[in-house]
C-alpha cells in the first residue's frame, strides 16, 4: 500500500512538474505580468560615451569579416561610438591576419592574441585590457551573429536606470539557412519560448536567461569568469543579478546568427548548455534562493526544473507501468492532453510552420531532452567545458 502510495506520488509529482515547467510557468508569468508597469522611468541617458564591443575567436576566418563589417556599420545616436576587441583565442587559421588588415585601416580595432585556453578565458583577458572608465559598456559578440545597425543603439537604450546591469538581444531567424529545416524550425519555435518568458521576466524584474551570442552591461559589474566549466553569458547576466541589478531583454536589440545549424550540432550545443549552466550555479548558488526578490524563482522556473525535464520523463513512463489500470488511464489522458497543450502552445507560436515540420518539431523537443540528459552525466562527470571548436558551439 505504501509502495503504491509512493509510485503514484513519484508519477503525479513529475507530470505537475513537467507541465509547470513548459506551460504553467510561462502562463503564470504573463498572468503576473499583468501586475506589472511596461514603461520605465528614464533616469539615465547614455550620450556621449564609448562603448567595448568584445569578440572572442577562434579560427572564424569566414565569419569574422562580416561581423566586424556590421558594427562598424552600426547606426549609433547621442555621439556614442564604438571600440572592437577582438580576443584571438589560439586561431591556427587566417583570423588573425583578417584582422590585422582591418587594424591597418581603423583605429577602434585592436587584436588580441592568446594561447589557446577556451572561451571564457579569452573574454577575461580582453576586458582585463580595458579601462572601465573609457569604456562604461560591453557588448558580448560572437563572431557568428550580425548586428543590425540599430541593434547596439537599441541596446543602450535599455539603460534607463542604475538599476539595469544587463541587456540582452534577440535572436532573429538566420538569413543564409533554409527557413523549412527540422533544426532551423524547431529551434525558431524554442526561442520563441524563450523571448516571451525572457520578456515577462523582466517586465516583472530581471530575467535569469542569458542570450551568449549578443549581450551588453555594465563595465563595473563585471566579474570574471572563474573557470572553464560555466557557461560565460550565464554566469556574467546572473552576476549582475546577484550584485542587485537588473537584467532586461531589449525587443528591439535583433541580431541575425549566420553559421549553418544541424541536429548533431544543436544536440552537443544543448548538452554544452545544460552541462554548464549547473555548472555556473554550483558556482553561483545565492541564485537558488528563492527568496531573493524573483531571481531565485526565475531560476528553479525557467531553468533548472527544465533542465531536469529528461528526469521527469523517465519516471513518468517507469512509475505508469505499476500504477492500477484506471489510475493509469486517468493520468495517461491528462498526459496526451499535456502533450497536446504543449504542441498547441508551441505551434502558435510559429504559425508558419507545415504540418510535417510540426510533427518533427515533437521529435526534435524530445531529441533536446536527451541530450540535456547527457549534459546533466556531463555536469556530475565534471566534464564541462568552454573549450571550443568555434563560436557555434
Amino acid at each position: 500500500m505504501i509502495l503504491e502510495q509512493l509510485i503514484h506520488t513519484v508519477f503525479t509529482v513529475s507530470l505537475g512538474i513537467f507541465f509547470y515547467s513548459y506551460i504553467g510557468y510561462p502562463v503564470f508569468l504573463w498572468f503576473l505580468s499583468l501586475f506589472f508597469s511596461t514603461k520605465e522611468k528614464q533616469t539615465e541617458k547614455i550620450q556621449n560615451c564609448s562603448i567595448a564591443v568584445c569578440i572572442a575567436a577562434y579560427n572564424e576566418e569566414d565569419s569574422i569579416a562580416e561581423c566586424i563589417d556590421a558594427v562598424l556599420a552600426s547606426e549609433l545616436q547621442h555621439n556614442n561610438s564604438v571600440h572592437i576587441f577582438i580576443g584571438s583565442d589560439g586561431s591556427t587559421d587566417e583570423t588573425n591576419t583578417i584582422v590585422r588588415e582591418y587594424c591597418q585601416y581603423f583605429q577602434s580595432i585592436t587584436l588580441i592574441i592568446l594561447p589557446r585556453g577556451g572561451k571564457n578565458k579569452a573574454l577575461n583577458s580582453i576586458v582585463s585590457k580595458i579601462d572601465s572608465s573609457e569604456y562604461p559598456f560591453l557588448i558580448f559578440l560572437d563572431a557568428d551573429i550580425r548586428v543590425k545597425p540599430s541593434t547596439i543603439d537599441q541596446l543602450l537604450s535599455k539603460f534607463t536606470s542604475n538599476s539595469i546591469g544587463a541587456v540582452l538581444a534577440r535572436r532573429t531567424h538566420s538569413e543564409i539557412n533554409d527557413t523549412t529545416s527540422t533544426v532551423i524550425i524547431s529551434e525558431g519555435i524554442y526561442q520563441q519560448l524563450e523571448f516571451f518568458i525572457q520578456k515577462h521576466e523582466s517586465k516583472i524584474w530581471s530575467t535569469v536567461n542569458a542570450f551568449g551570442p549578443c549581450y551588453a552591461f555594465r563595465t563595473k559589474f563585471f566579474t570574471p569568469i572563474p573557470s572553464t566549466a560555466v557557461c560565460d553569458d550565464f554566469y556574467i547576466t546572473n552576476s549582475v543579478n546577484i550584485q542587485k541589478k537588473r537584467v532586461v531583454l531589449a525587443e528591439g536589440a535583433e541580431v541575425v546568427e549566420v553559421r549553418d545549424r544541424s541536429v548533431e550540432r544543436d544536440f552537443k550545443r544543448r548538452i554544452r548548455t545544460v552541462s554548464g549552466g549547473l555548472a555556473t550555479i554550483a558556482s553561483l548558488r545565492t541564485l537558488l534562493n528563492p527568496f531573493t526578490k524573483w531571481v531565485g524563482f526565475f531560476i528553479w522556473s525557467h531553468k533548472v526544473l527544465r533542465w531536469f525535464t529528461p528526469i521527469y520523463l523517465l519516471l513518468i513512463v517507469s512509475t505508469s507501468f505499476f500504477l492500477e489500470t484506471s489510475f493509469f488511464k486517468l493520468y495517461f489522458i491528462i498526459f496526451e492532453i499535456g502533450i497536446g497543450l504543449l504542441s498547441a502552445l508551441l505551434f502558435y507560436l510559429e504559425d508558419k510552420v507545415e504540418i510535417l515540420s510540426k510533427i518533427k518539431v515533437l521529435g526534435y523537443f524530445f531529441s533536446l531532452n536527451i541530450a540535456m540528459l547527457f549534459g546533466i552525466f556531463e555536469f556530475i562527470q565534471g566534464k564541462a567545458t568552454s573549450v571550443w571548436s568555434n563560436s557555434s558551439e
